[in-house]
């Protein structure tokens, strides 16, 4: 059985974040991201469930009972919003049609794609977004997020 930890150190790997952009997606300190990522405290229901909903995957993963992160029945609940919120995610990168027009195609990626791509929206939705940039590098971050939501969507 996986540790709480090993499993956040993963998730922040997978989408390129910084521990302090875990935290603040946790709503937490720093400090207590910290200890959350080396075991030294266990995490609360309500933060498993965030992160659950906020990366598409299952709260049996983040509780280290299965290596399969994926989860089917949330991932089509979160679908329901998902496109309205890449729409929104992609309209500042003027992106040709096929981007912002997915509602049908959507069904047609996997399971994984699926739920990369809502993770993806909600950090970009949460980090990148052009109102916020305050310098190069989140306009670099977005860009990059971007081409990442592109690079599944063009499979």
């Amino acid at each position: 059985m996986e540790k709480l930890g090993s499993i956040l150190k993963n998730i922040k790997e997978t989408y390129g974040l910084q521990s302090k952009d875990m935290a603040d997606i946790m709503a937490i300190t720093y400090r207590s991201y910290f200890r959350y990522e080396n075991n030294i405290i266990e995490q609360s229901l309500d933060k498993y469930c965030l992160l659950s909903h906020f990366f598409a995957i299952s709260l049996d993963y983040l509780s280290g009972m299965v290596e399969y992160e994926y989860n089917e029945a949330l991932t089509k609940r979160l679908e329901k919003t998902i496109m309205a919120d890449v729409k929104k995610v992609v309209a500042p990168y003027k992106l040709p049609e096929k981007y912002t027009s997915l509602d049908s195609r959507v069904v047609s990626y996997s399971l994984e794609e699926r739920s990369k791509i809502i993770a993806l929206t909600n950090i970009t939705k949460k980090f990148y977004l052009p109102q916020d940039w305050h310098g190069p590098r989140q306009e670099f971050e977005y860009n990059n997020m971007i081409e990442k939501i592109k690079a599944i969507l063009d499979k």
